[in-house]
């Protein structure tokens, strides 16, 4: 299979233009979380485990336990 120039060179600036912090800085960009993206994930974190936790059926109560609603 021949590669075409066109398309090797386009490849080629597309990964520039995606590696251009390693080459600039010589190490990835790591950019801080906003306060906005955290509430988002543990809100997500807590919805996933509340839908797995629903879907593992009733817990069974233990001698001297009193059934919540």
């Amino acid at each position: 299979m021949r590669l075409d120039r066109d398309l090797a060179w386009r490849t080629l600036l597309f990964a520039a233009l995606l590696l251009w912090p390693l080459i600039l800085f010589g190490r990835p960009a790591y950019i801080a979380d906003s306060a906005a993206y955290v509430k988002g994930g543990k809100a997500s974190v807590e919805f996933v485990i509340g839908k797995a936790d629903l879907m593992a059926g009733p817990h069974p109560v233990k001698a001297g336990e009193q059934m919540k609603p």
